[in-house]
């Protein structure tokens, strides 16, 4: 892309505040500026508040973006995705209107990490202004869109439990205390999962738009977010042992590659049972079971790094 670009930039202050660089947001937006960007911050202010304010910023003249962009975490990916696409019209298979993009501002920001993107000015800026676009896979779960995943299963037990003011004040580590109270209160709950008719059971289900989930650490080796599908991974066996040796499996990145594990592409499933289980999508918490997963014909233009 070049510079002279309009971009609006969705940002999530309280976003792993104890990990920002102080000043590192205001140098990203200057470094925009110098690079000809005519750029708009609207901070967001609450849960849910960055889909509300990219839905008012389309209506509004004043606000035309050729970019947008969401600064923050997972959840701040999700709801400014969901925002920009509500409503969005399609050409030849992709959504139209602006280009998205994201900041890694967040806890984590799984977004960055699979696109190569490094949490420094210069590098955020450039991309914007001079980032390649690639069409994007985009899920849908239940009519909730997503990016990035949808998990139930430990990950979405571990959602429920966590404790905003820990993360607020621990950051990342608040997710590793709500990780063992699920262990302990949902480490023995059996999936039911329908993947192209075939009926599986699972302990973990985990929905990937692209290779990795939670943070750095490999999953779906083959996924892509522009291969126009998106990849399942079930771990078959269940109890809280087996739950543990898949963590310390997926801490050393090596998951997909169990025996007990099963990972292949799918643009359609159902996750059916147990009915009222907990589902996160993109870090959140987003429903419950039964739910169907797909991936959606029209793809978004996603900016990433050149």
């Amino acid at each position: 892309m070049n510079a002279g670009r309009r971009v609006l930039v969705v940002d999530n202050p309280i976003a792993g505040r104890r990990r920002r660089r102080p000043g590192s947001f205001r140098r990203t937006i200057d470094a925009l500026a110098a690079g000809g960007c005519i750029t708009t911050v609207l901070p967001t202010g609450g849960p849910d508040q960055a889909e509300a304010l990219v839905r008012e910023a389309r209506d509004d003249p004043g606000l035309e973006a050729d970019v947008v962009v969401a600064s923050g975490g997972d959840g701040t990916v999700n709801e400014v995705l969901c925002g920009l696409l509500d409503g969005a019209s399609t050409l030849d298979g992709v959504f139209q209107g602006p280009a998205f993009a994201t900041f890694p501002f967040g806890t984590v920001n799984v977004l960055a990490l699979e696109i190569g993107l490094e949490p420094k000015p210069a590098d955020m800026a450039g991309m914007v202004a001079n980032g390649r676009i690639i069409e994007a896979t985009v899920g849908r779960v239940e009519g909730r869109r997503f990016l990035l995943c949808v998990g139930a299963g430990l990950d979405s037990a571990a959602v429920k439990y966590l404790k905003p003011w820990l993360k607020s004040a621990i950051g990342r580590g608040a997710y590793f205390v709500a990780l063992l109270i699920a262990l302990i209160r949902d480490g023995g709950t059996i999936f039911e999962v329908e993947i192209d008719g075939q009926r599986h059971q699972a302990s973990t289900v985990i929905v990937s738009n692209c290779s990795r989930f939670a943070g750095p650490h490999v999953v779906a080796p083959e996924a892509r977010l522009d291969d126009g599908t998106l990849h399942v991974l079930l771990g078959l066996r269940s109890g809280r042992w087996n739950l543990i040796r898949y963590g310390i499996a997926y801490a050393r990145g090596r998951i997909p590659f169990l025996d007990d594990v099963l990972v292949q592409p799918a643009r359609q499933l159902r996750i059916l049972e147990p009915k009222g289980y907990a589902v996160q999508v993109d870090g959140d918490l987003r429903g419950h079971l039964p739910v169907e997963v797909v991936a959606e014909e029209a793809r978004l233009r996603l900016l990433v790094p050149q």
